[in-house]
């Protein structure tokens, strides 16, 4: 596999390829607490915003503890701080409903369109909105814990038969264009992206200074060892 090399300021011509016998010198770097009284800890993993080993190094890292007879469960997290921050300059600008559908019923108003799948899914997105958060968020839970419907359209034709039979995703973003999703499931809870600050880049270089990384994520860890340590 081949992949494109780009100019900084140019990201749509390339000026070249990485092949499979090259690499990329980009520094990757992680941070891992593991406080020896808990049953769990802390990892953050650094990345670029066009290429990751993120995957990779998870993966790994369960192969080496399941190597010593342990498991290792991940669920993301992101301090509340960085949560609010996110949330005082965004708006939701996409909602979604969703549906895995196998009935036959269903699939057959739709012929010849939807034939013999055994099952696809119905996707409603309400596009070029924008809603401030905490009032969709208080709104829909209101409705919810007052057992009214969030919407009166009958959608039984699409396999949808009622408020407990879809997904509903809430699609955000900020000021700056950063982007995050919630869902219904997960009491609309956000994990935005923790954006490293051009600060603590190495000097003419794009990669994060190593001092600089390292204070910034041990304050980091600060904040969440105060929330779930």
């Amino acid at each position: 596999m081949e992949i494109d090399i780009f100019e900084s300021d140019n990201i749509t011509t390339p000026v070249g390829k990485l092949n499979k016998n090259q690499i990329a010198a980009q520094p990757y770097f992680f941070l891992l607490y593991t406080p020896y009284d808990k049953s769990h800890g802390v990892l953050m993993i650094q990345y670029y915003s066009v290429a990751s080993v993120t995957t990779s190094f998870k993966n790994n890292l369960q192969f080496f503890l399941r190597e010593h007879e342990l498991t290792l469960t991940m669920y993301p997290f992101v301090p509340e701080k960085k949560k609010r921050e996110f949330l005082k300059t965004s708006v939701i600008n996409k909602i979604s409903l969703s549906k895995m559908v196998t009935g036959k019923s269903a699939r057959s108003k739709f012929n010849p369109l939807i034939l013999d799948e055994d099952q696809y899914e119905v996707v409603i997105e309400f596009r070029k909105i924008k809603q401030d958060p905490s009032s969709f968020v208080n709104r829909i839970k209101d409705s919810l814990e007052n057992k009214k419907s969030l919407f009166s359209a009958d959608l039984k034709d699409l396999g949808i038969e009622g408020d407990d039979d879809y997904l509903l995703k809430v699609f955000y973003e900020n000021e700056e264009g950063k982007q995050s999703h919630s869902n219904i499931k997960k009491g609309f809870d956000i994990f935005p992206t923790i954006d490293l600050p051009n600060e603590l880049k190495e000097f003419t270089k794009d990669s994060p200074d190593l001092e600089k990384i390292k204070d910034y994520s041990v304050k980091l860890l600060t904040e969440i060892k105060a929330e779930i340590l």
